[in-house]
């Protein structure tokens, strides 16, 4: 990384003061590290006045151009609807702000402690109706529509622009060759798809979070949950957030079980070719990042004490989410 943690506290203070936001001053000393990847920095804070804060400092990366809009682009947009309809569904946007010519932006939320407690499919189902049951076509608008056909599409670019980068001696050949053989299978499936499914034409759609996994899945203390970490916020069918739950939530129950909590809380029939596909598309993308994480990480920046930095770790991530879409693919 250029730029350590106080180096990011001081720019986004300098950048508060313009804007006359003196409130939200950061604290250069009371600053928790949460997590670090080549394309972002997240941060717990404590304002000058007192209020702990989230920080989310994104740096300038290559995947930002094949996602139609910027992380921190649909991170905003997925607040500010959210802070609308339902005020206690995501973290209240406290501040944001892109340095175009740089290409670094930031947010600043409220920091939530979650409850300690275990949360239940049903209780994900509940909120998900919540979120989805207002029908807005601004938010459709703004947001990018995940159909089988955007994500076909991004695949076969991230892997290009992962591909391009391959200049260390992390990621083997082999490892490059599987990939590719799994995306073309990928393919396949998708070229068998209905063409209204291909496009989701005349299909159900609204706001996804688009990276559902436990880490983004809070508690809260009235028993309600909370979604962060809105950076993959797209426009979806139900499919695509059920397949989401099923590769990285659930994974103990089956797809039948979850069909069946899923039609009692929002009474339709799930399409399971469309679930399929995008089972394979989320294990294939989870191999993606971890690779283009690899592939990315400097010497200076490899560490075995930070999971995303930890060549180890993202390799066999890697592995490990190729083997379930081999699982998916080749015995279900």
């Amino acid at each position: 990384m250029k730029e350590n943690t106080t180096e990011i506290l001081l720019k986004i203070n300098q950048l508060l003061k313009i804007k006359k936001q003196e409130s939200s001053y950061l604290s250069l000393n009371d600053v928790d590290l949460l997590s670090k990847t080549p394309a972002s920095i997240s941060l717990k804070a404590k304002t000058l006045q007192g209020q702990d804060v989230f920080v989310k400092f994104y740096f300038s990366y290559f995947d930002d151009k094949i996602i139609g809009l910027k992380k921190y682009e649909r991170h905003v947009i997925a607040l500010k609807y959210l802070n609308n309809i339902c005020p206690t569904c995501a973290p209240k946007l406290i501040f944001h702000h892109d340095f175009v010519e740089e290409r670094n932006s930031f947010i600043i939320t409220e920091f939530v402690v979650p409850e300690k407690r275990m949360f239940s499919l049903k209780e994900i189902l509940l909120y998900l109706s919540k979120i989805r049951e207002r029908n807005e076509t601004k938010i459709k608008e703004k947001l990018v529509l995940n159909s089988p056909t955007t994500l076909i599409v991004y695949v076969k670019t991230y892997f290009e622009f992962g591909n391009s980068y391959l200049d260390t001696s992390l990621v083997t050949e082999p490892t490059l060759r599987i990939i590719e053989r799994r995306i073309k299978y990928l393919d396949n499936i998708f070229q068998s798809l209905p063409n209204y499914l291909k496009k989701l034409k005349n299909y159900t759609v609204n706001i996804s979070h688009g990276d559902l996994h436990k880490d983004n899945i809070l508690p809260l203390p009235n028993g309600e949950l909370m979604f962060i970490d809105w950076d993959f916020a797209c426009i979806s069918p139900l499919e695509y957030e059920i397949a989401m739950l099923k590769e990285n939530v659930f994974q103990e129950l089956t797809l039948e079980e979850i069909n069946k909590k899923t039609k009692q809380i929002f009474n339709v029939n799930l399409d399971y070719g469309l679930i399929h596909f995008y089972r394979l598309a989320i294990n294939l993308i989870n191999a993606l990042w971890a690779f283009n994480v690899l592939i990315r990480l400097s010497s200076s920046e490899s560490s075995k004490d930070n999971l995303f930095s930890n060549p180890s770790f993202l390799e066999q991530y890697t592995m490990d989410s190729l083997k379930k879409f081999d699982f998916i693919l080749f015995s279900e």
